[in-house]
């Protein structure tokens, strides 16, 4: 909950459609949402890199959002996040994860390759705002661990 207003800044940089403030507060309520934030040490206080917000549902992670702040992309956070999230996710017993990306997002598909996804399906024009198609990706986090293991 502290870390909100980090957080909205960053999403409404993000994304042309961010999420607003009630759907972040109606996450943390959600008993199947887990959401975490990567923080960076900075003139002695905490700043928000980016965060990550997902369910875990019927032993399937399905990844909602994942974002990092603009200044440090491709520095690692996002990789980090990931993780983390499938650390965790082992540990409470998930067998598989799922998510959506745009087709036209490659750092995203670059970001979720590096972790053994692949695409199971694509759903035409599912970005409302943009047209772009989604690609429905899937893992087996066992698959993941070893993808962590390696970095």
């Amino acid at each position: 909950m502290e870390d909100l207003d980090e957080i909205l800044a960053i999403e409404n940089s993000s994304f042309s459609k961010p999420w607003p403030r009630d759907v972040f507060m109606r996450e943390l309520q959600i008993p199947v949402s887990r959401n975490l934030v990567a923080t960076l040490r900075k003139d002695l206080h905490n700043e928000i890199a980016g965060y990550v917000t997902y369910w875990v549902v019927a032993g399937e992670l399905q990844v909602h959002k994942i974002c990092v702040r603009e200044d440090l992309r491709k520095s690692g956070v996002a990789s980090s996040l990931m993780a983390e999230m499938i650390r965790l996710s082992c540990r409470e017993g998930v067998g598989i994860c799922s998510l959506e990306v745009g087709r036209s997002n490659e750092g995203a598909q670059r970001l979720y390759e590096k972790f053994g996804f692949e695409v199971t399906d694509i759903r035409p024009q599912y970005y409302a705002e943009s047209g772009d198609d989604a690609m429905i990706l899937c893992v087996e986090l066992k698959k993941c661990l070893q993808f962590i293991r390696k970095a």
